[in-house]
């Protein structure tokens, strides 16, 4: 039974993430990063906005890499709804655009802005 609760342990270390992003070669690239890191679990994917938002409900992950331009649902407007049913997860923000406007980019404390070239 201990070495149950071991793996238990090791398995709460790593950092949960979902990764939303409307170009699965893309995506697949991130996961692909994130997954070599031994810290970092990723729970799930989203190729839209409203996958987004239905994934976080169900996975409740820690972190969600959020592309600002999504079909069917804006980046933006995933974040907020992301936000509100799941406060406890942090939300990065990344685009090939060099600013960050809109309501998702005003509130620092929650939410991060990465451009994809950096």
């Amino acid at each position: 039974m201990a070495g149950r609760k071991e793996v238990i342990a090791v398995a709460r270390l790593k950092t949960t993430v979902l990764v939303c992003d409307d170009h699965a070669v893309f995506r697949e690239g991130v996961k692909q990063v994130l997954s070599s890191q031994p810290d970092i679990d990723v729970v799930g994917e989203a190729s839209n906005g409203l996958e987004a938002v239905q994934a976080a409900r169900r996975l409740r992950p820690e972190v969600v890499l959020m592309d600002i331009a999504m079909p069917l649902l804006r980046g933006f407007d995933a974040t907020r709804r992301i936000k509100k049913c799941c406060p406890e997860t942090r939300v990065l923000i990344f685009s090939i655009y060099e600013e960050c406007h809109g309501p998702a980019c005003s509130n620092r404390r929650h939410r991060l802005y990465v451009l994809r070239s950096a």
